[in-house]
């Protein structure tokens, strides 16, 4: 393996990223509102509004939506118990340790933004996965790819936890042999790095809002949250900060909202393969930074072979 890609693209990795006895959840087809406006889906049965005003589980069983959703949450409880013992740095996990539920899993079939196949979205503290894509015989469960990652970014996304990409990827890193949900024994898998071989993509650009107040601090939030929301008609708006300086009578208080727009990008032919290009090198970035012994020589001589074809 190129010491040469991990070196150069470190830094330019992006982010992916116990059973409970509930059921799957089936969800309507169509386009979801609110937040979720970018958001397509096909599935059957069940209004979403219901479905977003449980607290438990459904209580229709769904071609294979439970044995996702039960290794998805069998993966993620493992993981955030890897990490909270290995870093002081992360007790906002207890939030998600403690939150996690299946009831925020949502299975689906087509799962797109803007009309592009996506993997997986966390939107307003639910976990969409691509059926698909997420299936345990081929799929990111299977005993052939290490899907955490990706699982990290998706539950710090919906539980609004902020982390750089630089953070997950270092983080990736810490991380033990990879533990198979199936067996439960030591498996060589390699992490999920996909090819996004398609003329179009879709870029998500952060906004930030940031406004002021004398008084009421709830409701200077609640305004800057409306503006995000209504206003500038943004996805995921979260605060990221709510504080107050001054001293005496002349306290001020600041919020600062975040949120995102999403965006379709028509890709020449000389761009795709730059795309594809980027994509390896960030394959490589994770291959080396896996735990040591996970990923076999066949795995690595194959991903070099594709650099070696793409990146020229």
């Amino acid at each position: 393996m190129k010491k040469l890609y991990f070196v150069t693209f470190l830094f330019l990795a992006t982010s992916f990223l116990v059973f409970a006895v509930e059921n799957f959840q089936k969800i309507p087809s169509g386009v979801v509102e609110t937040d979720f406006s970018s958001l397509s889906f096909r599935n059957d049965k069940m209004t979403l509004k219901k479905i977003l005003s449980r607290k438990m589980g459904g209580d229709d069983v769904g071609n294979g939506g439970d044995e996702i959703r039960q290794k998805f949450l069998t993966i993620s409880r493992q993981l955030l118990s890897e990490y909270s013992k290995a870093s002081n740095s992360l007790q906002k996990l207890d939030e998600i340790e403690k939150g996690l539920t299946t009831a925020m899993i949502l299975v689906v079939d087509d799962l797109k933004v803007k009309e592009i196949k996506i993997p997986a979205m966390a939107v307003q503290h639910y976990i969409f996965l691509d059926r698909a894509t997420w299936n345990t015989v081929d799929g990111l469960l299977s005993d052939k790819l290490d899907p955490r990652l990706e699982i990290f970014r998706l539950l710090t996304d919906s539980f609004g936890l902020i982390f750089k990409d630089e953070e997950l990827v270092r983080l990736y890193a810490s991380l033990s042999f990879y533990t198979s949900p199936n067996t439960g024994e030591k498996i060589h898998a390699t992490p999920w790095c996909p090819l996004n071989l398609s003329d179009e993509k879709i870029e998500k650009t952060p906004e930030t809002i940031i406004q002021t107040s004398e008084t009421d601090p709830e409701g200077l939030k609640a305004a800057a949250l409306d503006v995000c929301e209504k206003e500038k008609k943004l996805n995921e708006c979260r605060v990221l900060e709510l504080k107050h300086g001054g001293f005496a009578m002349w306290v001020k208080y600041k919020v600062v909202v975040q949120g995102f727009s999403y965006k379709k990008v028509k890709l020449t032919k000389e761009d795709q393969l730059k795309e594809q290009c980027l994509e390896l090198q960030r394959c490589s970035t994770l291959f080396e930074l896996a735990p040591t012994g996970q990923i076999s020589a066949s795995g690595f001589s194959s991903l070099d072979e594709q650099i070696n074809l793409s990146c020229q």
